[in-house]
């Protein structure tokens, strides 16, 4: 009937001058969504070469199990939409493309009901915490879900620091291949008063496929629009300051037209690999993730990765001529132990 989950992360990590905070650009920032919170840094960084001890509260969720409705009070995940790379509908704690582990969601502070009305259906509506529960920083949103003619169909609208955001999300399966189209119309400054901001349009379509399921061959495709990005890296930089798709709507991405390639794969015995491609169009530039997995024992994973970038790099004077060349290599290693 009642339930409680407590999560708490240290994650130490060596960081190389400002290379650090260049490569954060590929993300958006961590939510803002939190009603208080605790010291980002137990052990902060230095100047040059720094080693940095990180802390995150990131789950204190009650859950209140009903005949009728779940009620979940605290610090929780939420995840909106269906599209495997981009999500132009999860405004509250998206993934970025660079982020290491993907396994759980940053927690946020929320009330929410969710009010079942089939097997496939429900309601579910969430009033987000900002910081100290100020009005312009908190956010709130409403979540239809239904299945229709074997279509799984979601209809959000999301209000959140002064902006409007009205999403569709549809998902289904043909021929054993998985398809989903994902989008978001935001109204850009709608809820305060004498703001006059652009509007903007994000969406993703694409399809999956598991091509051998005894050897675990998956591929993915998938095309991501940014209404709020620029042809020119340079000027959606700048734009980048001050636009609230940005600031705001946790869109990172500085260009309109994407293409993203996701391929996993059993290597070996005990082995498993990994190749995500995402492409801007208009550049052209690209970021390459490759990355291997190792099981060394039971519930014991050791993973080695990359992200490599194309494209021409920065000018003499520091001008941006394509968005993923301006980027740094970063090449990681980790260690998952499951109990």
């Amino acid at each position: 009937l009642l339930d409680l989950e407590v999560a708490y992360q240290v994650a130490p990590t060596l960081e190389q001058g400002g290379l650090a905070t260049l490569a954060d650009g590929l993300g958006p920032s961590p939510s803002p969504y939190r009603l208080v919170d605790l010291p980002n840094d137990l052990l902060g960084p230095g100047a040059g070469g720094t080693t940095r001890v990180g802390q995150n509260l990131d789950r204190m969720v009650t859950s209140l199990h009903l005949p009728f409705a779940d009620l979940l009070l605290g610090r929780q995940p939420l995840a909106f939409g269906s599209a495997r790379v981009l999500n132009p509908t999860d405004v509250l704690a998206p993934f970025s493309y660079r982020e290491l582990d993907r396994e759980e969601r940053a927690g946020i502070d929320a009330l929410r009901l969710r009010l079942p009305l089939g097997s496939l259906s429900e309601v579910d509506l969430g009033l987000v915490a900002g910081d100290h529960a100020q009005l312009a920083d908190s956010a709130a949103f409403a979540r239809v879900k239904a299945s229709l003619l074997g279509l799984e169909l979601v209809a959000l609208g999301t209000a959140f620091q002064g902006n409007l955001l009205f999403g569709l999300d549809c998902s289904g399966e043909l021929s054993g291949a998985g398809l989903w189209f994902e989008t978001a119309y935001t109204l850009a400054g709608t809820l305060e008063e004498g703001q006059d901001e652009e509007d903007y349009l994000r969406l993703s379509l694409g399809a999956d496929y598991n091509v051998a399921l005894r050897s675990g061959l998956y591929l993915a495709l998938e095309y991501h629009y940014n209404g709020a990005g620029d042809a020119d890296p340079s000027e959606a930089l700048q734009h980048r300051l001050t636009s609230p798709a940005y600031t705001e709507g946790a869109t990172y991405l500085l260009g309109r037209h994407y293409l993203a390639a996701v391929m996993r794969h059993e290597l070996f015995p005990l082995w498993g690999g990994s190749l995500q491609v995402l492409c801007n169009l208009e550049d052209p530039s690209a970021s390459i993730a490759p990355a291997v997995d190792y099981n060394v024992a039971e519930e014991v994973y050791l993973d080695l990765g990359a992200f490599l970038q194309l494209g021409r790099g920065l000018t003499d004077q520091g001008t941006w001529r394509s968005e993923f060349g301006a980027y740094p290599v970063m090449v990681y290693t980790a260690t998952r132990v499951y109990f």
